[in-house]
């Protein structure tokens, strides 16, 4: 079998399966050196081969490269990958988890949404949440996640800005271990 006629057949995804595809996906062997591994491309910005080219890509109606914060090859091969993977026809990768938290929220809600939230959340999602949201519309109801009453049936006199982030929760004393402070801070659910 040609070289060619391998890579073509290597990126079937009919026959692969998920430790193939974690490898594989996403991205074929360089044509001229046969490299296998992802390239990593130290690059911000890319040639376009003339106006119209450039204006096609940056009105999103062809696909390519135009600069690397917004997209870049090295992010294409995972978030392909991450598309096979999954049995997905894409993947949005982010720099950070709040990048991912508030692309997500967005893209589901608009002016009016609500969401309802635990408030022993970590502190930037509760800010997000308590301050930015509420510019955009989507405003936050947050609960005590113990209750779990509280969350179905949210308070809808009390609006977002008003709810009170507890900053610290007791924590009791075993006999058998060192002395610990009365009160702690907690950043997440339990």
């Amino acid at each position: 079998m040609a070289t060619a006629d391998r890579v073509d057949a290597m990126i079937e995804p009919d026959f692969l399966r998920f430790d193939t595809l974690s490898l594989h996906a996403g991205q074929q062997p360089d044509p001229t050196t046969g490299a296998r591994a992802v390239p990593l491309y130290f690059t911000t910005s890319y040639v376009f081969d003339d106006s119209d080219h450039a204006a096609g890509l940056f009105n999103l109606e062809m696909p390519g490269h135009l600069y690397s914060r917004l997209t870049n090859p090295t992010v294409a091969v995972l978030e392909e990958r991450l598309a096979a993977l999954e049995g997905g026809v894409g993947a949005v990768c982010t720099a950070s988890g709040q990048a991912a938290f508030f692309l997500a929220v967005v893209t589901l809600m608009g002016q009016g949404g609500h969401i309802v939230a635990s408030r022993n959340i970590y502190g930037g999602t509760h800010q997000m949440l308590n301050v930015t949201l509420p510019r955009l519309g989507i405003t936050t109801t947050f609960v005590d996640p113990r209750d779990p009453q509280a969350s179905r049936t949210p308070s809808p006199t009390r609006p977002a800005s008003s709810s009170p982030r507890p900053s610290a929760t007791p924590v009791s004393r075993s006999s058998t271990s060192q002395p610990s402070p009365r009160w702690r801070t907690v950043t997440g659910s339990r």
